[in-house]
């Protein structure tokens, strides 16, 4: 069986209860361990098994799995993606930045999502600057990417440029967008008028999605 439809298969089989439609992580990553065993020089194979073994918090287990995933196959971009956002999530935020060098060169650099999450890691580790340009390569790619229009726009703020951060988020499709933005307007006419604390450069939005929220797949490929 295919690696796609034996993990499908594993999922689907999350409980014997109609009513609850959460997937079963701990069914799938053990078929994926008996798959690897007569399989072990699959490479979708190890890395469905580094997002089973990521969501069931087998961290030592996901780190071996991706990293069999990219020696097997070093254009593997999927793959190097999901390594990189492990080590980011494990705080390694300088190794990973190697690896989404590995995800963006297996693609001559045209891969929003990892130029998305390496802006994010540029944000985390307070490098507004790299940050804003990647999340501007992602607008050239996707102009109506949500998130990167958020983010874009936080940087402008914490880069002191209001106007033009209010203006990226202004042109959103987010339904939180239009409200970020009235808030960024809002920090210019406090500076401007002095009358209150130097505007945050944290994103103020609650509402604003995570980019990679917990016990949740990443990035898989057919191959």
């Amino acid at each position: 069986m295919l690696p796609f439809a034996f993990l499908a298969a594993s999922l689907r089989a999350s409980s014997s209860s109609a009513i609850s439609l959460r997937p079963n992580f701990s069914k799938a990553a053990a078929d994926l361990r008996r798959f690897l065993t007569a399989e072990d020089n699959n490479a979708v194979a190890w890395n469905l098994s580094g997002l089973c073994e990521a969501q069931l918090g087998n961290l030592k287990a996901a780190f071996r799995a991706y990293e069999r995933a990219t020696a097997l196959d070093a254009a593997f971009k999927e793959a190097w993606l999901n390594l990189a956002q492990l080590h980011r999530e494990s705080g390694a935020g300088k190794v990973a930045l190697r690896h989404f060098e590995r995800a963006l060169a297996a693609t001559g650099g045209k891969y929003p999502q990892a130029l998305q999450m390496r802006g994010l890691c540029h944000h985390g580790m307070g490098r507004t600057a790299l940050a804003l340009a990647d999340f501007q390569g992602v607008l050239r790619l996707e102009p109506n990417h949500a998130e990167a229009l958020c983010m874009a726009g936080v940087c402008c703020q914490s880069l002191g440029r209001l106007r033009r951060g209010a203006a990226r988020l202004q042109t959103g499709r987010c339904r939180n967008l239009r409200s970020c933005a009235y808030v960024l307007l809002g920090a210019r006419r406090r500076r401007r008028n002095r009358a209150a604390s130097t505007p945050r450069s944290a994103f103020l939005c609650s509402q604003y999605p995570s980019p990679c929220p917990p016990k949740k797949l990443l990035f898989a490929s057919a191959g």
